[in-house]
């Protein structure tokens, strides 16, 4: 033993396998297997627990040494071999025994075996599985299970009394074997004839097809056969049975209107049953069609040429549809690819069929692939119309009102309610004023009050003395449009210095609380003119650098490098007037000076607006 490899010696094998001293000698000559020496633990997972069990498996002459447990390394391998066996009848006077055909399964990952047998029509007797998946002993009492060394192709196989004979083996069956063994199985084995089978082979040959001469059938009249029935049409029902053609079929309903092409195309599907020549003709239904499934267009009938020719008659009364001349019915060599069918006053296009019959009109019809063109027949669709939603009644919300035009049954309108839960107590006041006042209008002021939570608003006017108006609720809490653009009012419209229009009224905000400041400013996203990086990036996109900075040395008379508010205001004013560009907004001046402003100066430092500006800009 040497690097954690064990060398299983030929002559160990074939003494522990108990063969023949011929094949031990042809053993020896083989190059010996290496078996990897594991640890106790993983070795009894692999012998499965039981080392006497793991002896007995890898008894016989096809001993193989592997490194993989036998469940891991022959996973979904089974060998497969016909076979037959032969079973007594007793109840028959033209047999003595029967022959069974079997197929049978050998499961390399476990040794079980199943024994199935293929199911025949009328057979009269149950077929299937014979003998379930299991680990088969190899004779009555016996210890030892089935294994390959007791399958050979011409040899014979007992399991629970029953001789079965192993006639043939399937490809991977003697690939494997060979392989894995070094066995060549023998050539596959013919299945001898049974009595019964004799005599079904001697009955088929000596009916089937066979045209009655004109002496057997003056014979056969003169005994009483009644002769009035075809054999050409019994003979082409033998012949014919279950063959049928299938041809896909379209109809453009004809047009009522104007337009020539507005007409409802429908697509059928006919079977040309062979046997007796009639044809069916089914409906192929659509969903939300807005028609009632019928079955079937035509049931199964001889179809004729000149429908109105087959109006029954007082001549015609009695006589079958080959038997009146009249009639001209249509045929298999009729149905072309292209063409069109008459049914009974409805032109059908004959646009596609299936593989069989097109292989068949090509073999028996003598067709050719030419005839069966490719047609599209797919319909042009047209664009979904889209419901445009009626206006707003003024009864209820709007989201009651747009629910009993989506539902048929209105419902109650979903509210986000994690937005409630997160902005409960989050409100927006804005202080107020008319935006364009008459002289009585100018002293009136308003709160204007954004509820986060549900995007409602609500206004209230404060009181003013000598104003002539009372003081109170001036609108109810509910969500707004504006009465310009007709868009929801949201957190992006309201900001100082803009003007929202509620109710046909302009209001111009006019200023805000420190929460509602300090609540924007922590919200950039949706309050996008408390966004101090934006309101940089707007600077440097807007103005010069050097003007700007002049305008602003401009205003600080004082050289203190600092300004105030109004100071700011005015020189941004003035920059973008004389540049022609749009001023910073009122809310976006309050930001920056809210972020750089000095408290104890009541100013802000421009050289930092302008350092900060432009360096963002930079990156």
């Amino acid at each position: 033993m040497s690097n954690g490899v064990r060398i299983v010696d030929a002559d160990y094998a074939a003494e522990k396998a108990g063969v023949s001293a011929s094949l031990a000698e042809s053993l020896k000559q083989e190059k010996p297997h290496v078996e990897p020496v594991l640890d106790p633990k993983d070795r009894r997972a692999v012998q499965g627990g039981n080392s006497d069990k793991a002896d007995s498996e890898s008894s016989g002459p096809f001993t193989s040494v592997e490194a993989q447990p036998k469940w891991l390394a022959n996973d979904r391998k089974v060998l497969r071999f016909n076979g037959y066996f032969s079973e007594e009848v007793h109840s028959s006077s033209h047999e003595s025994s029967r022959l069974r055909k079997v197929v049978l399964y050998y499961y390399l990952d476990d040794d079980s075996v199943l024994v199935v047998e293929p199911r025949e029509d009328n057979s009269g007797m149950p077929q299937g599985v014979l003998v379930k998946r299991h680990r088969i002993p190899v004779r009555e009492g016996a210890k030892e299970f089935v294994s390959p060394n007791d399958l050979r192709v011409g040899g014979a196989l007992s399991i629970y009394g029953r001789e079965l004979h192993l006639v043939d083996a399937d490809a991977f069956t003697r690939s494997y074997v060979k392989a894995k063994y070094g066995v060549e199985l023998s050539a596959a084995e013919e299945y001898p004839l049974d009595q019964h089978a004799q005599r079904l082979q001697a009955s088929f040959r000596s009916h089937f097809n066979i045209l009655m001469s004109p002496q057997k059938n003056f014979v056969e009249a003169t005994l009483g056969r009644a002769m009035g029935i075809r054999i050409e049409a019994t003979q082409q029902f033998l012949a014919n049975d279950r063959k049928v053609l299938r041809f896909y079929c379209q109809w453009e309903e004809p047009s009522t209107s104007s337009d020539a092409g507005a007409g409802e195309k429908r697509q059928y599907i006919m079977h040309y049953f062979l046997a007796d020549d009639t044809v069916e003709i089914k409906e192929v239904s659509k969903p939300n069609s807005g028609r009632d499934p019928y079955p079937a267009l035509l049931r199964r009938s001889k179809l004729p040429k000149k429908y109105a020719q087959s109006v029954a008659n007082v001549a015609t009364i009695g006589l079958q549809a080959h038997e009146d001349p009249d009639h001209e019915h249509y045929a298999a060599r009729d149905l072309r690819i292209g063409s069109k069918i008459n049914v009974f006053g409805r032109e059908l296009l004959l646009w596609a069929c299936d593989q069989f019959t097109q292989k068949y009109c090509i073999s028996q019809l003598g067709f050719t692939p030419e005839d069966f063109p490719v047609i599209d027949v797919s319909e042009r669709k047209d664009a979904a119309v889209k419901m445009e939603v009626p206006p707003y009644t003024g009864y209820g919300t709007e989201e009651d009102s747009l629910g009993s035009f989506t539902h048929l049954v209105p419902k109650v309108p979903k509210k986000d309610v994690k937005k409630i839960m997160e902005h409960d107590h989050n409100n927006l006041r804005f202080s107020a004023t008319f935006a364009n006042p008459s002289k009585l209008d100018a002293l009136r002021a308003f709160i204007i009050t954004y509820y986060v939570s549900d995007d409602t608003i609500s206004v209230f006017e404060k009181a003013e003395r000598n104003s002539g108006f009372i003081a109170g609720k001036f609108l109810e809490r509910s969500k707004i449009k504006d009465s310009i653009t007709h868009k929801p009012l949201g957190a992006a419209d309201l900001f100082i210095g803009s003007t929202v229009h509620i109710n046909n009224y302009a209001f111009t905000l006019q200023g805000a609380d420190e929460f509602s400041l300090k609540f924007m400013e922590s919200n950039p996203s949706s309050f996008p003119q408390s966004d101090v990086f934006a309101v940089y990036s707007d600077i440097s996109s807007r103005f010069n650098a050097d003007e700007l900075a002049a305008a602003f040395r401009a205003e600080d008379e004082g050289k203190s490098g600092h300004l105030t508010k109004s100071q700011l205001r005015a020189a941004v004013l003035k920059h973008a007037t004389a540049q022609g560009a749009q001023p910073l907004g009122e809310q976006q001046l309050l930001t920056l000076y809210r972020a750089l402003g000095d408290k104890s100066k009541d100013a802000i430092a421009y050289e930092q607006i302008l350092a900060n500006a432009w360096t963002i800009a930079s990156s």
